[in-house]
């Protein structure tokens, strides 16, 4: 039976069962890019830190996701700045065998976060401002496990036997773009043309309009 990330017990989403499998998530273009760097890596690296240290499980901040769109894939309405770091650092460590993919319809829509990384380990980083983030975060993360010890160890193992989880909240296709700007009232503010953005993209496969 395949995995069903809506449908799991008290709404919990273990983050390797999420990866595990061949899920595919989309960061609808009205989202501000990645813009995670070493600062923001370090804090979430230190966080599971302190919590290895107990080796209990431990709750990510909430994920929103709405159900599969038009060509299948989840998109993502608040959390893909984390979910996309535990990726990097997931491809990095190399604890598991990742299945799922993340796509980022404001860039190619055909290329995943996969095909991103791979490009970057061969020196290949491209010249837009999410792929240099995207950059930053994989060099963050790097330089954290850059000196073999107990310790990283003992990171790899706690990743992989799946104590992190998130909880999902699902959001009604109808109000994803509300749900959108109601939740980044709290974060960095968005722009004007942010917001407007947010309102007008839209995907009504019926009418096909997209704003590009």
């Amino acid at each position: 039976m395949a995995y069903d990330i809506f449908s799991q017990t008290d709404d919990k989403a273990y983050v390797v069962d999420i990866f595990t499998e061949p899920i595919e998530f989309n960061v609808p273009a009205y989202q501000r890019g990645y813009r995670w760097g070493k600062e923001e890596v370090n804090k979430l690296l230190a966080d599971l830190d302190e919590v290895i240290i107990s080796d209990k499980e431990y709750c990510l901040n909430p994920i929103s996701l709405s159900p599969p769109n038009g060509v299948g894939r989840i998109d993502v309405i608040d959390g893909q700045q984390r979910l996309t770091t535990l990726y990097i650092l997931y491809d990095y460590l190399n604890v598991i065998n990742i299945r799922a993919k993340i796509y980022y319809e404001a860039r190619n829509s055909s290329v995943d976060i996969k095909s991103i990384l791979t490009n970057i380990k061969n020196g290949a980083i491209g010249n837009n401002v999410d792929e240099y983030f995207f950059n930053e975060t994989y060099k963050a993360i790097e330089e954290y496990f850059k000196v073999p010890s107990q310790k990283n160890n003992e990171f790899k193992n706690y990743l992989k036997n799946n104590k992190l989880h998130y909880l999902v909240y699902k959001v009604d296709k109808n109000d994803v773009h509300g749900v959108f700007i109601r939740m980044n009232k709290e974060k960095i503010p968005l722009t004007d043309a942010e917001k407007v953005k947010s309102l007008f993209v839209s995907y009504d496969e019926d009418k096909k309009m997209i704003l590009n």
